[in-house]
């Protein structure tokens, strides 16, 4: 059917409107691109730190009050392709959001543990002392040094002890 209004289209050149047409493009590019970053702002959005190799602990969904929210079996990273990450341990292998993952720290990561653990039983140097009177002087120290007298009301009796 043959609609009864029109939409008004400029009477220029096709050139002209081809140039107009990109300006508005890139114009509109631009303040997408100011938008995105405003609200990336403002969301304190940032990019994740996982890559392939990490381990890490999945989110669990809660079953009770005393679940824990992660999975304390670790998992390690095995691909990662935008926000979806795949991870997996003996046992199975899960593909979730980046949100649901936390990394374990190096220090904490069990088979590392087991690792230096083993490491510093060949090179095991023995504990230093250290002298316990020095803790003894610096704590006296910062305490002060003002004259404590006893209140008024116990001048009439004796209150020392031998």
């Amino acid at each position: 059917r043959k609609l009864k209004t029109t939409l008004p289209e400029p009477d220029l050149p096709r050139v002209i409107y081809d140039d107009i047409q990109r300006k508005m493009e890139r114009r509109d590019a631009e303040q997408k691109s100011k938008q995105k970053l405003y609200a990336d702002n403002k969301s304190r959005a940032r990019e994740s730190s996982l890559s392939p190799g990490m381990v890490v602990l999945v989110k669990q969904p809660k079953q009770n009050k005393l679940s824990t929210p992660f999975d304390p079996n670790p998992f390690v990273v095995k691909e990662k392709k935008g926000t979806m990450v795949t991870a997996s341990n003996d046992l199975k292998t899960v593909t979730r959001n980046s949100s649901q993952f936390k990394v374990i720290p190096p220090e904490l990561n069990p088979e590392r543990n087991q690792e230096k653990q083993g490491n510093e039983a060949q090179t095991e140097n023995p504990p230093s002392v250290a002298n316990p009177n020095q803790d003894e002087i610096t704590e006296s120290l910062r305490r002060s040094n003002r004259q404590r007298r006893q209140p008024a009301r116990f001048t009439d009796y004796v209150t020392t002890i031998n």
